[in-house]
């Protein structure tokens, strides 16, 4: 009605409150700092849906998952509560990367280092720029 595209992706069968303790986690598109805060039970953080939401547009964009290569280790360090393991895959992992703005804007949303990551809101900021240029 107001002319506004407003798109809105969720994935509710892992909803924590930020700094919550992580207990569910979707490998392929949570970053690895979500994983072993989990397997520490250590808190959620708003960086963890950035990386997500970054995730999500990379797949969108490629056809592939980001996280591809190393979720099958993920799902084996949840498994086995092996913190180790998924600190190791996590610090071996190299995300491919997108030319161009959108590839600029999945970069900041999927840093490894969460402090990082960009805002939802600029990241936001940035897609109406493109979308609304």
């Amino acid at each position: 009605k107001s002319g506004k595209l407003r798109a809105k992706l969720s994935d509710l069968g892992s909803v924590t409150r930020i700094g919550e303790k992580v207990v569910h986690a979707t490998p392929c598109y949570a970053p690895g700092d979500q994983i072993i805060s989990g397997l520490k039970g250590l808190g959620s953080h708003e960086s963890m849906d950035v990386y997500a939401f970054g995730a999500t547009i990379y797949e969108m964009l490629t056809g592939k998952m980001l996280n591809f290569s190393i979720t099958e280790k993920m799902n084996d360090a949840i498994t086995l509560h092996d913190v180790n393991l998924a600190e190791e895959a996590w610090n071996n992992f190299n995300p491919d990367k997108i030319e161009g703005k959108m590839g600029e804007i999945i970069s900041s949303c999927v840093s490894k280092d969460p402090s990082r990551r960009a805002s939802i809101k600029d990241v936001v900021k940035e897609l109406e720029k493109i979308v609304f240029r």
